[in-house]
């Protein structure tokens, strides 16, 4: 029985046996619009990981911080 597929991740897919990951396999090397939709699929996945996405989201943090360490400071200042 080959093996259905029935959980497509963002970019790939998942499996639990070494049957099910040479049958993924084989379906990649086969079907050529398969690929090219999981090829898409992982470079728009990996641009969450690349150093423009991580400096966005470190400097959001770090402004969140100082935002709420401000209105800590406030906060301390007003009982006072």
């Amino acid at each position: 029985m080959r093996w259905r597929l029935s959980v497509v991740l963002i970019s790939g897919f998942r499996w639990r046996t070494l049957p099910e990951l040479v049958d993924m396999t084989l379906r990649l090397i086969e079907d050529d619009d398969l690929r090219a939709k999981t090829a898409a699929a992982t470079r728009q996945r990996a641009e969450h990981f690349s150093e423009q996405a991580f400096s966005r989201r470190l400097n959001a943090l770090l402004d969140d911080l100082d935002e709420d360490s401000e209105r800590h400071t406030k906060t301390i200042a007003s009982t006072e």
